[in-house]
């Protein structure tokens, strides 16, 4: 077998360059976190720098050819090496400014009490030192649309951020009836799943809005996808993990929704039901629901909080029963919850002209469904499920489910 050599050039070889560079790979490290020594480094860049000197102008016996003749000049010309000396003597500008230091300021004098200081102009981070009542921040209005977002206030865009709302229902709208074509689901095991959610978003005191998009993400998912009754409560908890991190500023982490579930599930099944979810979804969550139609015209029209919380309730009651609700949009469901709410409270004008011409509903058209809400109204004293009705009987949302039902007919003025 044929072998090959890598050529050595003898007379350029430097031996005493290459014994150096062995000795400090042999050199032993130190700690991470040891203590440096400055002596050992000192007498190291010493011996660098002797070592340099000789491996470069030393040259060993086997090699005569690289010495550097004693008549060798200094390749830098003597004109820069003078003007680097002149570099190294202060400067009359840093002569100044040592001056400056020695020099001692004068006190400041006195400011007398008489004297006045009168500001022209005013400053924009000027702050009024006037003393304020402190029950300033309870004189505010009572309405709701005084503690919600301001997004909903912009007079110039209310109309179009509703119709921009109204395209989006449309399009992310889940299907009538899905129940029918679930094989290991009813509807009785939805009531109960939806029940269930409303205590695990009291638990951990998460907006109303964060359960109705979680009911809405069940629905559109189970119109195009099939579930066992095994894996339907993980359903609704990832849908919960879901709606909970879009909504919320500080959401519960995956382990605590493992563990309301007394730990049926693990954290894995938990993301890997979350990813199917946002898989089958596409990644579209920013759909509106009845909560956020709620929210937009009370905040518009100014309506009381008792009327929008009442409102929010029968709203709230609706997602228990799957249908006929899903044969609405969020924002009929909502005119209707909001036309029901002032109804039962003895409003003067159950639905005015003005909500009546910005959300297109009339009266008419929200009949049927105010039948529906009414129904809903009536069964939820005597349901067995409890939980939305004690969220809304605490002084936060104004007693809302302790006002008794009333029966509104609404009927069509052509028949």
């Amino acid at each position: 077998m044929a072998t090959f050599q890598i050529h050595q050039d003898e007379e350029n070889n430097v031996p005493k360059f290459c014994k150096a560079k062995d000795e400090q790979r042999n050199v032993q490290k130190r700690s991470v976190l040891g203590t440096i020594n400055l002596n050992n480094e000192l007498s190291n860049f010493r011996s660098n720098e002797t070592f340099s000197k000789k491996s470069v102008f030393e040259s060993s016996g086997n090699n005569q050819l690289n010495i550097c003749p004693p008549e060798c000049k200094p390749s830098i010309p003597s004109n820069v090496i003078e003007q680097k000396k002149d570099l190294q003597k202060p400067s009359k500008e840093s002569e100044q400014i040592e001056n400056t230091k020695n020099i001692k300021r004068t006190p400041l004098a006195e400011l007398k009490k008489d004297d006045k200081i009168t500001l022209k102009h005013q400053s924009p981070m000027s702050v009024d030192a006037t003393p304020k009542p402190a029950g300033s921040v309870s004189q505010l209005p009572s309405e709701i649309f005084s503690k919600i977002d301001p997004l909903f206030i912009c007079p110039p865009y209310e109309q179009d951020i509703y119709n921009y709302l109204k395209v989006l229902e449309n399009k992310f709208k889940a299907k009538a009836y899905y129940m029918k074509r679930q094989p290991d689901l009813t509807y009785a095991m939805r009531t109960i799943l939806v029940d269930w959610l409303v205590e695990v978003g009291e638990e951990y005191r998460l907006h109303s809005e964060t359960l109705f998009i979680a009911v809405a993400l069940i629905d559109r998912f189970l119109s195009s996808m099939a579930v066992v009754r095994t894996k339907f409560q993980l359903l609704g908890t990832s849908a919960m993990f879901i709606a909970a991190k879009f909504e919320e500023i500080y959401p519960p982490e995956a382990s605590e929704f493992t563990y309301i579930t007394d730990d049926t599930y693990t954290k894995k099944q938990l993301l890997r039901m979350e990813h199917l979810v946002l898989k089958v979804l596409s990644f579209d969550l920013s759909a509106p629901t009845a909560c956020t139609f709620i929210t937009h015209i009370s905040a518009v029209h100014q309506l009381s909080e008792r009327v929008t919380y009442l409102a929010m309730y029968i709203a709230e009651l609706s997602l228990l029963e799957g249908d006929p609700y899903l044969e609405y949009t969020p924002s009929a469901i909502a005119c209707a919850a909001l036309v029901l709410a002032s109804h039962c409270l003895d409003q003067a004008d159950i639905w005015p002209k003005a909500i009546a011409a910005s959300t297109g509903y009339t009266l008419t058209s929200l009949g049927p469904l105010i039948g529906h809400l009414c129904d809903t109204h009536a069964k939820s004293f005597t349901a067995p499920q409890q939980a939305s009705r004690d969220k809304y009987c605490t002084g936060k949302y104004q007693y809302s489910s302790q006002v008794p039902a009333k029966r509104l007919v609404i009927r069509d003025p052509s028949s």
